[in-house]
């Protein structure tokens, strides 16, 4: 007997319909299980990439912050290819910023000169783990100096003692080569510079600015 509408069950459609329910809730069951193991796997992923660590490398830029990257940029990135999960990254610092970059932790190498490095070492326990030799066209040295020097055309001055009554420029006043080892060979000859000089002048880096001056006449 039928209703319109309506369609009696016999136990053949109640079996088929049995099986198509299981097959269904295996449908389900198997989708699930592939949505967890996306998810299982983009987690897994998210583990396993780790972050890049920035790693900053202050230099004390002598020739300035230009003349700097060109000289150390190679190597910064040299040693982010050969060190996996580390970028690496140049500083330029000057004989002020570089005792301040070191107090509060902004870079986490320096290179720089014996002077300051042992500046450093005393005031905030910094380890030294490399030395740097010089490479000029006739080798290689490990010697550090001043040069003190003045315009060819100056036929007045032909001795450090002929500095007297005139003006001097260094570089900075806690600068090593650019000043205290000058400093120190001008004492020997009896030249106080406070004393003696007409006019003491610090140009800061680059150290170029001293070369343009003298050539210059100022």
């Amino acid at each position: 007997m039928a209703y319109r509408g309506f369609a009696k069950i016999t136990p053949a459609k109640q079996h088929l319909a049995t099986v198509a329910r299981c097959y269904v809730g295996l449908l389900v069951l198997l989708l699930l299980m592939s949505v967890t193991n996306v998810n299982a796997a983009k987690k897994g992923s998210v583990k396993q990439s780790t972050p890049i660590k920035m790693i900053k490398i202050g230099v004390l830029a002598v020739r300035g912050a230009d003349r700097t990257y060109e000289m150390w940029r190679p190597t910064a990135e040299h040693l982010t290819k050969k060190v996996p999960g580390y970028h690496f990254s140049i500083v330029p610092l000057t004989n002020d910023s570089m005792e301040y970059s070191v107090r509060y932790k902004e870079v986490d190498f320096v290179l720089t000169n014996p002077a300051s490095y042992a500046s450093l070492e005393a005031s905030y326990g910094l380890s030294r783990i490399a030395t740097l030799k010089n490479r000029r066209m006739q080798g290689s040295y490990i010697q550090f100096g001043s040069v003190i020097f003045t315009n060819a055309k100056r036929d007045d001055i032909n001795s450090l003692i002929d500095l007297k009554g005139k003006s001097f420029m260094a570089v900075h006043a806690n600068a090593f080569g650019g000043w205290w080892m000058a400093l120190h060979a001008l004492l020997q000859q009896g030249v106080n510079p406070k004393q003696d000089f007409s006019e003491l002048k610090f140009a800061g880096f680059p150290q170029d600015k001293i070369v343009y001056a003298v050539k210059e006449g100022r």
